[in-house]
């Protein structure tokens, strides 16, 4: 009883932020900027949900909280989100350090994109992608977002990849279902934990100028008008399904991965 009641007693003493929510309550994982409880993610198993593509003449955005246990090891991708035939947002460590992979999908190949947006171990980043058409198939554009920031200037152009997504898949995923190797490093689920997970239509945030950046997200999100995809994981760090707090019935499912050998 005493030690429920010192429990208590730290709860108000103490500021949320400095909280952590693991273990029987507290441990060593920060609380998510997200303000929910954020699920567990690790080598082994992902989460998938069905996810009907639509073509989206606005353009995208993809986003998320994650906080990474550890570094990859050189010869380990750990892949955050993707939908397999447009896009994937992964983290890989080299020589320059821990930092964000993008790799884009369409019907002529893939590309990845290795960017100078470094993360760090242990701490909470919010990252994603934005896909926007700026009025034709040659004017389409891809960035990534860190932390307040939006990545390259003048973003990544190629053909119709996202846009009219000509090669649309079924699902989106968290982690990998397949751990394999590709360009001489092993595909596996993101060594972590991951929150406030949010995909929209159209291109969410806004910049201009020079200084590229974008106002983060603060506190519990909310869905709007363009969210088509929303997940707080208030189900528990490792439960078996997560509700899609949208109202679009996307239920994120945990599943073991496979091998391939």
């Amino acid at each position: 009883m005493r030690f429920w009641k010192a429990i208590c007693f730290l709860s108000f003493i103490l500021p949320l932020s400095e909280v952590s929510w693991m273990g029987i309550g507290w441990g060593e994982v920060p609380r998510s900027p997200a303000g929910g409880f954020p699920a567990k993610v690790g080598e082994g198993e992902f989460l998938i949900t069905s996810f009907p593509v639509e073509l989206w003449d606005r353009g995208y955005a993809v986003e998320a909280w994650i906080y990474l246990e550890r570094d990859p090891n050189p010869d380990e991708r750990f892949v955050v989100i993707e939908e397999p035939r447009t896009f994937r947002i992964s983290v890989i460590h080299d020589s320059k350090g821990t930092r964000l992979e993008y790799q884009r999908h369409c019907s002529l190949g893939s590309w990845e994109e290795a960017c100078d947006i470094f993360l760090e171990p242990r701490k909470w980043h919010h990252i994603g992608l934005i896909w926007c058409n700026e009025g034709d198939e040659l004017n389409e554009r891809t960035y990534l977002i860190k932390d307040g920031r939006v990545y390259p200037r003048g973003g990544w152009s190629g053909p119709s990849i996202q846009g009219r997504l000509l090669n649309k898949s079924e699902v989106v995923i968290i982690g990998v279902r397949e751990e394999k190797i590709e360009g001489g490093k092993k595909n596996i689920s993101v060594i972590g934990y991951i929150d406030g997970i949010r995909i929209s239509k159209g291109k969410r945030y806004k910049w201009k100028g020079e200084e590229m950046r974008y106002q983060i997200p603060r506190g519990r999100l909310k869905p709007d008008m363009e969210t088509i995809a929303l997940w707080h994981f208030d189900e528990g760090a490792s439960a078996s399904s997560y509700r899609d707090m949208s109202g679009r019935k996307n239920t994120l499912f945990r599943k073991r991965t496979g091998v391939k050998r």
